[in-house]
């Protein structure tokens, strides 16, 4: 019966010069290849608006009726945008940056809203 461990020696022996210049080269090849090669187009259908990189984290302080209005909201949005745009991948910070861009968009419903809010707690 041979010795499972036979080959560990060799495994963990110190490359040559000549393996070493080898993959230095197949390294390099693969890298200029990729450099070479077109970008991938992406299918604005299949992958997210944009990344967690692009992202700025601030917290929200909302009542908890507002975000359950929001959460329907967004639960009603994504199906329409699964069923009508095939989009089966929606992100919530994709809700959330659509929100706030409609917000910037409509400053006089902001206000209308934010005023509603603040007349509701005078009664």
């Amino acid at each position: 019966m041979s010795n499972p461990f036979d080959d560990l020696d060799s495994a963990l022996a110190e490359p040559t010069d000549d393996e070493n210049e080898s993959a230095v080269e197949t390294e390099s090849t693969q890298v200029a290849e990729e450099i070479e090669s077109p970008a991938e187009e992406i299918d604005p259908i299949l992958e997210p608006a944009f990344g967690f990189d692009a992202v700025k984290q601030s917290p929200i302080y909302a009542r908890e009726s507002s975000w359950d209005a929001f959460d329907d909201a967004v639960a009603e949005q994504s199906l329409r945008a699964r069923l009508d745009h095939e989009i089966r991948n929606s992100e919530k910070r994709e809700w959330h940056d659509a929100a706030l861009r409609v917000a910037a968009a409509e400053p006089e419903k902001l206000l209308t809203a934010f005023l509603e809010a603040r007349e509701e707690t005078e009664q």
